[in-house]
């Protein structure tokens, strides 16, 4: 008995060391359609001098997976996770918004959803501009949280309305 277990532990280490068994592997730039009451949009470039050659832009996509309406509360955070700029998107049930953030930051025709149009004032891209490679371009990240109200508050301020529920994508 004592020469099996022995002979089934050298077997298993054998299955092992042969790549029978693996590890789970992320594999990046697939995404994660679950739901969630809070995304993340770790990264955006935009460049506010538009030229024919470039036209840098970053697309954000919300989507309401839920049978009612919802608040969702955007937030452009700087460098140093500081809010710069804030806004509530109203979307109805299966909506979905998107958000150019040269139109949201630099040019003339902002972000609309079932509430409104909304533009950040000047300083906001003030606030985000950056230089890479002598270019200046702006860049930070977004946040998209479900609140329960529209709100002017922004995430960590005392009464925040963060809705406790998992019913957004972003894309």
């Amino acid at each position: 008995m004592k020469r099996l277990w022995k002979g089934l532990a050298v077997l298993v280490a054998v299955a092992m060391l042969s790549g029978v068994s693996s590890t789970a592997q992320a594999v990046v730039g697939i995404p994660d359609d679950v739901p969630g009451a809070t995304l993340l949009f770790p990264f955006f470039k935009v460049n506010p001098a538009r030229t024919g050659g470039s036209a840098q832009d970053t697309l954000i996509v919300v989507s309401n997976v839920a049978n009612h309406a919802v608040h969702v509360h955007v937030t452009v955070w700087d460098v140093r996770s500081q809010h710069v700029f804030d806004f509530t998107a109203l979307l109805s049930q299966h909506d979905v918004f998107s958000c150019s953030l040269y139109d949201l930051l630099v040019g003339s025709i902002g972000c609309t959803s079932l509430n409104g149009t909304v533009k950040a004032p000047p300083q906001a891209a003030t606030l985000l501009t950056t230089t890479v490679a002598g270019q200046a371009i702006l860049a930070r990240y977004v946040t998209a949280d479900t609140t329960s109200a529209n709100t002017s508050l922004f995430p960590g301020q005392l009464g925040y309305p963060l809705a406790d529920c998992n019913i957004l994508i972003g894309h």
